[in-house]
């Protein structure tokens, strides 16, 4: 048995990523949403001094086990 781990960057992606695991027999997937240690240290700044609308984005670590490598 091997077990997977992916943090997937772009959330978006998400949908197809399960349906593409999904067709190649993983039958279960743990999904957590997750940031880095980055993105937390850069949450401490005061707003005024950060680019853009603010909005954090975040990222997803999926977890499955499988039988053997793909």
């Amino acid at each position: 048995m091997f077990m997977v781990l992916l943090v997937l960057d772009d959330p978006d992606h998400l949908d197809a990523l399960l349906a593409a695991w999904s067709a190649l027999g993983v039958r279960g997937v743990t999904i957590l949403e997750s940031t880095g240690m980055h993105r937390r240290q850069t949450k401490r700044i005061p707003m005024r001094y950060t680019y853009g609308d603010g909005e954090e984005e975040g990222h997803y670590t999926l977890f499955a086990i499988v039988d053997q490598e793909a």
